[in-house]
């Protein structure tokens, strides 16, 4: 006997679309979280201070707490991310002694507490997947393609690619062969634009994993051999050296110690007024958002109104967010981008400090934003576009994202002419803002390929001495100048 009964939410209903709206289900709670494109969250879930990024998705009776979640997650049902840690070295472990105002004791809460349970924070790469009922504890990383088996309790990192269960959860075996696990890295599939995955969706599901590495690797030239600046080692290195930039707090030229610090480098204060930044503006700064970073003050140029939405692409530990939170004021909303798991929390972190209600910090890539179409007024930038692989995808997801009468208001570096072979394959100079500057010329025909109008680019010629102290004796200040791009949606 068939039988068809009852009202059960089920998300895969033949003919359901999901959309660049995030689905919530009504019965679920979230707070403080965002969600990507295409992504679905089920019955009776509970999310909190947590992002879950493009098509990711949790089926239901979910609990997560301070995550970063990668693109495509696959959560099952009844998974708990991230549970509440207790303070074992304390003689109770009950909640009287950090919620002590709830149980009627004369001390108020103990912030410390709630503090460290978020820096505490769970990551789980792109393309994992989660079995039923498995517990991700608090502090641990996922590595991409991981597969994580059903009652599972994971309390150690686990490594890209593999299987893992058991109480605790140990490593089984790896997914694939290394050569394949190798090629998918290269490959980042789960960077790929939403046209290049559906044009591949064919070969998802007919060929295994060795043989798609083998039609596809070659399309972000990623062979043996191959550059160090090639588009996935690139997007890889940026994000390593930024990560331990938000560890350390501090910017410094890349001749110093491969861009991540050095004594004798100037402050992030003098390097911030250099750039273009009042002192009113940096003493306003929330502590630990200036990090030293950036050529120049998008604040300057972007003439921000009370009310608007800003969306800053490359928004490292939030100081021009913060920056722009003041001028668009309480009715108005600014929303960072970053795609180093470590700037976001720092970010999040500093926002929850400083009482920063209208100021929100997401995980994603800006050749990919996490942004609904239409949904922003101003887009700004400072020294980020260089670093991308993929400038043209940049603009085109800025014009994508933007309301129409929405500008453009960018600090970045540009090439007043071809690097030298040396300089452009080096990757502290990538990571210095150096090696992937883009010739005006080409940054404007960008802009105006994406559909911007009302482009100007003016060079800034007093950049060339800040410029030379990012690689003292290499020249570099005969290639580059900082620059203010604007541009307007028609």
């Amino acid at each position: 006997m068939l039988i068809n009964s009852g009202n059960a939410s089920d998300p895969w209903t033949a003919g359901r679309h999901l959309s660049a709206q995030p689905e919530i289900d009504p019965t679920a709670v979230v707070r403080d979280s965002t969600f990507g494109r295409y992504t679905y969250l089920g019955p009776r879930s509970m999310v909190f201070s947590s992002e879950l990024g493009d098509y990711g998705y949790a089926i239901g009776d979910n609990q997560i707490a301070h995550a970063i979640i990668g693109k495509f997650c696959n959560i099952a049902t009844g998974v708990r991310i991230n549970p509440s840690n207790h303070p074992w070295w304390r003689a109770t472990l009950h909640h009287f002694t950090y919620r002590s105002a709830s149980y009627g004791f004369h001390l108020p809460d103990d912030t410390e507490i709630f503090d460290w349970r978020r820096d505490d924070n769970v990551t789980i790469g792109p393309d994992v997947w989660i079995g039923h009922n498995a517990i991700i504890m608090p502090g641990v990383t996922i590595g991409i393609g991981a597969a994580i088996g059903s009652g599972a309790v994971v309390t150690k990192d686990v490594p890209p690619f593999a299987v893992v269960a058991g109480v605790p959860a140990t490593v089984l075996r790896l997914r694939f062969e290394t050569s394949t696990i190798e090629g998918l890295m290269r490959i980042a599939w789960w960077d790929w634009s939403h046209d290049a995955l559906d044009a591949a969706v064919a070969d998802f599901r007919a060929l295994d994993a060795r043989t798609f590495v083998e039609k596809y690797d070659h399309r972000n030239s990623c062979q043996s051999g191959r550059s160090p600046l090639d588009p996935c080692t690139q997007r890889d290195l940026v994000r390593s050296r930024y990560a331990a930039i938000a560890k350390g707090g501090h910017f410094s030229p890349p001749a110093a110690s491969a861009c991540c610090g050095n004594m004798c480098a100037p402050s992030a204060a003098e390097m911030a007024e250099r750039m273009g930044y009042t002192a009113g503006e940096l003493a306003t700064a929330v502590e630990g958002s200036n990090l030293g970073l950036g050529c120049g003050n998008p604040i300057a140029l972007a003439a921000l109104l009370p009310g608007q939405t800003v969306a800053d692409l490359g928004s490292g530990a939030g100081f021009d967010c913060f920056l722009a939170a003041a001028k668009v004021g309480d009715s108005g909303r600014v929303i960072g981008i970053d795609m180093t798991p470590e700037m976001v929390a720092k970010a999040r972190r500093n926002a929850a400090a400083a009482g920063h209600a209208n100021v929100e910090f997401r995980l994603g890539e800006i050749e990919n934003l996490p942004l609904a179409d239409n949904s922003v007024d101003v887009v700004i930038s400072n020294c980020v576009i260089n670093l991308s692989p993929d400038k043209p995808a940049v603009f085109r997801e800025a014009y994508r994202v933007m309301r129409r009468g929405g500008w453009l208001a960018l600090s970045d570096v540009v090439a007043m002419r071809p690097l030298p072979a040396a300089l452009a394959a080096d990757p502290d100079m990538l990571c210095g803002c150096a090696a992937g500057a883009a010739q005006s010329e080409d940054v404007k025909a960008w802009l105006s390929a994406a559909g911007f109008v009302d482009i100007a680019i003016e060079v800034d010629p007093a950049s060339r001495d800040v410029i030379r102290e990012w690689a003292p004796g290499r020249n570099v200040e005969d290639y580059l100048a900082s620059a203010r791009i604007t541009a307007r949606k028609p």
